[in-house]
């Protein structure tokens, strides 16, 4: 009798939360996917690089002189191919959701409509690509960034190209993908439905859902306490930006924008990573006659951890998030007049 009613106790408290139990249910989910899949690249990249040496790699050669790769050899490698390699990997766990239906209750117009994607997410890319740019010239007129045009040869123009290109690719997927995963699937899962919402449930959904995103990155990166909150204050954008828009392509797109132009286009490190793109933008340490002291150039600036490590940007963040709760405010005491 006691375990038919732990069990009916249990079975209650489920449907009553099924959405929320769900949501947990597929974050773990992807997050177990994701370090599987970290863990078969990092297996990848430390054969190779210990059959091959880094010359070796470039120039086709064997080189069996090395038995054991060095630790910076395998985390250049690893760091090289990472953020392409996540990109496949959430793009695979999309397609199992669909292969999962009507188990996960996922259909291709739930990750990608042609309509929806030319309506959202273009403007909001081209609103991006503005504040991104924006961004870095200001930087730049100030002193503390420095441009030293292009950096691709000639010669390796082709070669060049084509994994700029492959890198904008899997960034944009990536973002795409997990804007789907965790904006359109886990988010709207932990919001109450539209006529039973209250401020005090939309707040936590949000701060749960963000909450879960940083906690992925940093599994993911090492990234520290600055780059963390920055990250942080970007999911509480997007999830005002999920609920203002009612759809995720308008906060995938700016935030694909902002990747893609400091990271595949300015060369400027991202989460942790480095990388070549089509132009050479880098942080350099004020002189002595600056305005800027070191200090404060490094922190306003995010200095050698790129845009994402800089204060201003989360101050900028943060007036953006104003903006759309205020206007998210407006729009539920509208909804509450209506009702």
């Amino acid at each position: 009798m006691r375990g038919n009613k732990v069990s009916s106790i249990f079975e209650r408290v489920f449907r009553r939360n099924s959405d929320i139990f769900r949501s947990f249910g597929l974050f773990c989910a992807y997050g177990v996917w994701i370090l599987a899949f970290h863990l078969i690249l990092l297996s990848l990249v430390t054969y190779f690089v210990g059959s091959f040496s880094l010359g070796s790699l470039v120039g086709g050669l064997r080189d069996s002189a090395v038995p054991l790769p060095r630790f910076e050899e395998v985390n250049d490698a690893f760091a090289a191919v990472e953020l392409s390699f996540l990109g496949f990997a959430s793009v695979l766990f999309l397609f199992l959701l669909r292969w999962l239906n009507p188990l996960m209750s996922a259909s291709w117009r739930d990750f990608f409509t042609p309509q929806l994607f030319e309506r959202d997410f273009v403007p909001a890319f081209v609103r991006g690509v503005i504040v991104a740019s924006g961004i870095v010239l200001a930087f730049l007129f100030s002193g503390v960034y420095r441009f030293f045009g292009f950096i691709i040869q000639i010669e390796d123009a082709p070669g060049a190209l084509a994994n700029i290109l492959l890198r904008v690719l899997s960034v944009g997927i990536w973002v795409y993908c997990e804007e789907n995963i965790f904006r359109k699937r886990i988010f709207e899962r932990l919001l109450a439905p539209p006529h039973e919402r209250s401020l005090v449930g939309v707040a936590a959904a949000i701060l749960t859902t963000s909450l879960l995103f940083c906690g992925l990155r940093a599994l993911q990166f090492d990234l520290g306490i600055i780059q963390t909150f920055t990250i942080f204050l970007v999911s509480i954008a997007l999830c005002f930006k999920a609920l203002l828009e009612k759809d995720v392509l308008y906060g995938a797109g700016f935030w694909v924008a902002l990747l893609v132009v400091w990271h595949c286009l300015l060369s400027l490190p991202i989460l942790g990573t480095d990388f070549s793109g089509l132009l050479m933008v880098k942080y350099q340490t004020p002189s002595v006659t600056s305005v800027l002291s070191p200090v404060t150039a490094r922190v306003l600036t995010g200095g050698e951890g790129g845009v994402l490590s800089s204060v201003l940007f989360q101050l900028l963040l943060g007036v953006e998030i104003v903006r759309l709760a205020v206007r998210y405010l407006k729009s539920f005491q509208k909804t509450l007049s209506k009702t």
